[in-house]
């Protein structure tokens, strides 16, 4: 597939089969996908980083601790989706390997490191949700 990114030019619509509510590494994929069928999609983001307590947008699957500590009733909410994130990052790689442009596409580890037996417990919970 040989992909490249180009600016919309045509005239805007006001007739979408679907709207797709977060421009981040899930909503732009699965916008994507929607297209690639043929779909009239838009996807429609608020602009700020750090939107939900779940990120890929980093490349990096995860539940964000900090927003499990903030919000921690939106969570029940966020882990049946999070089997779509590795998919979506995969996708970016498909995408990345088909562009004549460099996106600055990576994947790397990460590490967390627990300082107490509080914050141990909370890893331990964290990643069993994940």
């Amino acid at each position: 597939m040989n992909l490249k990114l180009m600016p919309d030019t045509r005239e805007p619509q006001s007739d979408f089969d679907t709207v797709v509510i977060g421009g981040g590494i899930v909503g732009l994929c699965v916008s994507w996908f929607l297209a690639q069928e043929g779909k009239a999609v838009v996807c429609v983001d608020a602009g700020h980083q750090s939107g939900s307590i779940v990120n890929a947008g980093s490349l990096h699957v995860q539940m964000q601790s900090r927003f499990m500590r903030m919000f921690p009733d939106l969570i029940p909410d966020y882990e049946p989706i999070m089997p779509i994130y590795p998919l979506a990052v995969d996708y970016w790689q498909e995408i990345n390997d088909g562009l004549d442009e460099h996106i600055e596409f990576q994947v790397n580890g990460g590490l967390m490191v627990a300082e107490n037996q509080e914050q141990m417990d909370f890893l331990a919970s964290k990643s069993k949700r994940e």
